[in-house]
């Protein structure tokens, strides 16, 4: 349960961030909810502090994205195949060593990390 000013369950917590979560799968969305479960335990946080970290904070990149986005300080990624388990691991394994990584989930096929921007 995420606590807020409110207690949130899954359900209301989609309801009441699905502008912000409109482009995210439900199984990322649980992922999110999860994490924010995790770190806002306190109930110290307003609607508006996670409306704003899932603004302008969090980001839901698939494998071709991250890599546009933070391959040229990747080192020795192989681009040739990025769906392959490898090329996931690697960029796991980067994004580990860089920031808060929420965690990864499959949508058709495609593979998307969740984590703090940096």
């Amino acid at each position: 349960m995420l606590v807020l000013t409110k207690e949130l369950e899954l359900y209301e917590f989609e309801q009441e961030f699905k502008d912000e979560l409109q482009d995210v799968g439900y199984e990322g969305i649980i992922i999110i909810f999860e994490a924010l479960s995790d770190i806002m335990a306190d109930g110290g946080h307003t609607v508006t502090d996670v409306r704003d970290y899932l603004r302008y904070q969090l980001q839901v990149l698939s494998v071709g994205d991250v890599v546009n986005d933070y391959g040229y300080i990747m080192d020795g990624l192989d681009v040739e195949d990025l769906e392959s388990p490898e090329t996931i691991e690697a960029i796991e394994e980067f994004l580990i060593h860089k920031t808060y990584v929420m965690g990864k989930f499959e949508e058709n096929g495609i593979t998307y990390f969740i984590f703090d921007e940096f």
